[in-house]
Order: structure tokens, then C-alpha cells, then sequence
């Protein structure tokens, strides 16, 4: 597998295309980062409080995007964008510290951009790896005995953006995204809130996570060297920046060890049980 992606690296590298190799390679490394982080345990430990044995989940996500784009000292400032729903899914591993507290690292493939239907009908479509490390807070709600109870999320943290492609569209002109019209890193925070619903798994080893969550861009996604083009909203001066809505939907489950055990109890010795341990 090693040798293969060597191959590939060289070949584009010969064939002159350097910058879709960058691209690609980071790609590459952050879908093995992800993977490598399944094999790890958590690094905070098993917490022996109610519920929190399972200290290590993974998670399959997507979202529906509803995103935005800004303007500060641009001739573009005024300009009204329309909605646009773009997509993005992903993964993530959930290490958690305890009842009430864990950490995440999620790496997704995400759509941003915008419509402004009275400037042309210019429309922006950015292509972008994302990898957001939110903190997460639960807040338990109270359950049946011996049911694991749903939780409250609030959670917040930052993220980063790579572009790997996209385009830019107006009434009578199209340009792909290159580095003379946007940015390729992009970084701000996040913050929303969810709800982490048990499924009927046996031993609550699964979750439904719901999440809303808001978005927003800290740096300037122009580039420093660019053409001025009032069709594409490009502007010689000013910052141009990302923000937005996400409604993501996923499915947990823990990456712990689990396997059933056989014991008898009662006077007579002959009632047997099973029960689950977790490693």
C-alpha cells in the first residue's frame, strides 16, 4: 500500500501537477490519521462512573449545510446572499473523560459557499477537508433504572479547511477555485448543541447523535495576490469570509472491547446469567 501511494506521488510530481499532489496527499493523511486514531485507546483512561466504561466511540456523519459568505471593505459589503444548501460527511472519534465530559476529533469532507441572485447570479462552491476538535458537555436526562438516558449536548471548538476544488459561477463567466481567487486554508470556531439518543442496541453500545451547530471563519478566504473582477465578486481590497448553519445526523458506536460472561447465582445454583464486559 505504501509503495502504491509512493507511485502515485512521483507520477504526479513528473506530470508537473505538484499542487493537485499537495491536495491528495493531505487527503490521504488525514483519512489515516482517522483510521489510526480507531486503533488507539482513549488517553484519559477508564472513568468508573455510571455510563462512561465505553471510553472510546466512533462515528459516521452528515450534514446538510446551510452556508454563507461575508464581506469587510469590499465594494460587496451591502450585497444580500440567497440560500443554498450544501453537503458534508465525514468521521469521528469521542474519547470520553468522564460522565460529563469528552473531547472529539472529526475529520469530514465539506461544501461551502454562497448565491447572491441580484449580483449576477454569482455562485460559489468551495470543496473542503475539515477537521474540527470540538469539547463536548452532557447533560443527562433522567431515565428508567437500569436504561441509559439520552443526553443534552453543548459543544464548541475550533476547526481548519483545506480546499481541494470548487468553482465560481456568474450569468456569463466560470472560473474553477485556484490560488488567484481563494484562500486554501480557512479557520474559525464552532459551536451548536445536539441530543446523543441510545439506540436498542444491546448493552447501549450506540448512539443517534442529532446536532445543530453555527459556524464561523476567523481568516480571510481571498487571496493575498489577485484580479479584481466584479462579476466573481473579487475585490482588490477587503476580506471575504465563511460562516453558516449545520444540521448533522450520525451513528455511534463504541470501538471498546466486549464480550459475555456466564455466572450463576441464587441458593440453588442453578439460575445462570450473562453479563457484558467491556475491555
Amino acid at each position: 500500500m505504501v509503495e502504491v501511494l509512493q507511485n502515485v506521488f512521483i507520477l504526479y510530481f513528473l506530470n508537473g501537477k505538484k499542487k493537485l499532489t499537495v491536495k491528495l496527499s493531505i487527503t490521504i493523511f488525514l483519512l489515516l490519521l482517522s483510521v489510526f486514531g480507531l486503533m488507539a485507546q482513549s488517553p484519559f483512561g477508564v472513568s468508573k462512573q455510571p455510563f462512561t466504561e465505553q471510553t472510546c466511540f466512533f462515528e459516521l456523519n452528515g450534514s446538510a449545510i446551510l452556508p454563507k459568505v461575508g464581506f469587510n471593505g469590499t465594494g460587496f459589503d451591502n450585497a444580500v446572499s440567497d440560500h443554498i444548501f450544501r453537503k458534508a460527511f465525514g468521521m469521528a472519534i469521542r474519547w470520553q473523560y468522564e460522565r460529563n465530559w469528552s473531547v472529539a476529533g472529526n475529520v469530514t469532507y465539506r461544501e461551502t459557499g454562497a448565491y447572491f441572485p441580484h449580483n449576477n447570479n454569482y455562485r460559489l462552491k468551495s470543496n473542503d477537508i475539515n477537521v474540527y476538535i470540538p469539547v463536548e458537555f452532557d447533560i443527562y436526562i433522567k431515565a428508567k433504572p437500569r436504561v441509559k438516558p439520552p443526553q443534552f449536548v453543548l459543544f464548541a471548538g475550533p476547526y481548519v479547511s483545506y480546499n481541494i476544488g470548487g468553482e465560481m459561477v456568474a450569468d456569463m463567466l466560470q472560473q474553477d477555485l485556484n490560488e488567484h481567487n481563494i484562500s486554501p486554508f480557512d479557520a474559525g470556531i464552532e459551536a451548536g448543541v445536539g441530543m446523543r439518543i441510545p439506540t436498542f442496541s444491546f448493552s447501549h453500545r450506540s448512539f443517534i447523535n442529532i446536532k445543530a451547530s453555527y459556524f464561523y471563519g476567523l481568516l480571510n478566504t481571498f487571496p493575498n495576490e489577485r484580479v479584481a473582477n466584479e462579476q466573481l465578486m473579487l475585490s482588490s481590497a477587503g476580506k471575504r469570509f465563511n460562516y453558516g448553519v449545520r444540521i448533522t445526523l450520525a451513528y455511534e458506536m463504541s470501538v471498546l472491547k466486549k464480550e459475555f460472561n456466564k455466572f450463576t447465582a441464587g441458593g440453588d445454583g442453578k439460575r445462570t446469567y450473562e453479563r457484558i464486559l467491556v475491555k
